[in-house]
């Protein structure tokens, strides 16, 4: 039985389009929650703080020392850097971030099971990340159903084999390294070979790593890895001001509010990972008229799933209750504040995308800058005055903040990146409205 070319077609644009890496996201998020509830069923709320405090020290070090690489190569359409000297500056950041987590551990937690805590968080995000290497190489060749695959066999194994481990011993930290083992493992054996493989057929990877190379891939690297840090300091700075005011207990229950909340930015991460090598290619080509409708496709769909999402976090109060043991998650409303404030970024990281695309980092680093700023404050006042749930508030006052910023933001930039571009035309490329871009659009 032969199908027709529209449907070929169409599950060939699922396998390697925005619903493959839904599908990958999806297991991760899962796999990641069903972590978190073992944690809390088997050690209580103040191992989920420990593990929620691990997260929120990994993150900002990874981001900072991991160069933004993925990134770097989703937005580099003509495949200026090699990906064996990005391998290398991946390797030498992420030992430096494991490094830093380390020390900050030893520092600052003199109790064992805290300690092996943020130690093992701190290797488990160090694999995650390290695959993001290889997933950027993939994401430049539109290889959506290969990060897909890898990303969900490595959550499945990672929980078989971790989950395991926190029940026989009773330890968050040993159930984290032994799944960052198991990711380490994926990628060393599959995403690595495979991005190899991808690139080498698609002829892309041929520059050779001089110091020239690594000179421009770090110029490229650090203003989008400055930016990240910031930008992660930012969503971390609740955990940060819950941990110092209220211990690790309300940080392990405000952890899971958080978590679940964030689930929303999980599902419209992998938007921007389809959308942004293409916007790249719109920049790098100077066609503002597909610049615009892409990007103005990408919002509308990412606020619509935000929505969705929303709809069906919103009441899961009494489900987290249930899976935690714990009825103070189904009372209050720090779950609704903080699943309305994720929802607000949905567009946000969409806007962010664009700006990356048209080389707008300084300006995002700015904005993310002043995004830090307000939440800190917002965080501090509210903590005072309400509890968890001016925590909650306060971010979503960030991200209202932050959402109306980038929007300017991205506007002014793209404008200007667009402008003066289709010259032989006689007009302008950030004009979608002028006959003669279609005409050279057309010639083209």
């Amino acid at each position: 039985m032969h199908l027709p070319n529209a449907a070929i077609s169409l599950l060939s644009r699922c396998a390697n389009g925005p619903l493959a890496i839904f599908a990958g996201r999806g297991v991760y998020a899962a796999a990641q929650f069903a972590t978190l509830a073992a944690v809390a069923r088997c050690c209580g709320a103040e191992a989920v703080g420990d593990v929620v405090l691990g997260l929120a020290v990994a993150v900002p070090s990874f981001v900072l020392f991991g160069g933004q690489l993925r990134i770097v190569q989703a937005t580099d359409p003509n495949g200026r850097f090699a990906f064996g000297a990005v391998e290398r500056w991946g390797l030498l950041g992420h030992s430096l971030g494991f490094l830093l987590v380390a020390a900050i551990a030893f520092l600052f937690r003199s109790d064992s099971p805290g300690l092996i805590t943020l130690l093992g968080v701190g290797l488990a995000r160090a694999a995650e990340s390290w695959s993001e290497i290889a997933y950027g190489a993939l994401q430049r060749q539109r290889s959506f159903a290969a990060i897909s695959l890898s990303t969900a066999v490595k959550s499945v194994a990672s929980c078989a084999i971790g989950l395991p481990v926190l029940i026989l011993f009773r330890s968050p930290g040993l159930a984290f390294a032994a799944s960052g083992i198991v990711w380490l493992a994926g990628s060393v054996l599959f995403d690595r070979p495979l991005a190899m493989r991808r690139l080498a057929a698609a002829a892309s990877g041929e520059t050779s790593p001089g110091h020239a190379a690594s000179t421009e891939l770090l110029k490229t690297a650090l203003p989008l890895s400055a930016g990240a840090t910031v930008s992660a300091f930012d969503t971390q700075a609740p955990r940060y001001f819950v941990e110092a005011y209220l211990g690790s207990r309300a940080l392990g229950l405000f952890g899971v509010t958080h978590y679940a909340a964030l689930s929303i930015l999980t599902l419209i991460i992998p938007l921007t990972y389809v959308w942004t090598p293409a916007l790249a290619k719109d920049v790098a080509r100077g066609d503002g008229v597909a610049f615009r409708r892409r990007s103005r496709r990408a919002l509308l769909y990412a606020t619509a799933l935000a929505a969705a999402t929303a709809l069906f976090a919103i009441p899961a109060g009494p489900v987290l209750a249930s899976l935690f043991a714990e009825p103070s998650l189904a009372q209050g409303w720090t779950l609704t504040l903080t699943v309305a404030a994720a929802g607000a970024l949905a567009p946000a990281a969409m806007l962010e995308s664009m700006l990356r695309a048209a080389h707008g980092f300084r300006l995002l680093c700015t904005l993310q800058i002043a995004s830090l700023i307000v939440h800190a404050g917002a965080c501090t006042a509210g903590l005072g005055w309400f509890g968890l749930e001016g925590v909650a508030g306060a971010m979503l006052l960030r991200s209202v903040v932050y959402l109306t910023m980038l929007a300017v933001g991205s506007y002014v930039v793209t404008k200007a990146a667009f402008r003066g571009r289709v010259t032989e035309a006689g007009t302008d490329a950030s004009d979608e409205r002028s006959p003669d871009v279609t005409r050279a659009r057309a010639a083209a």
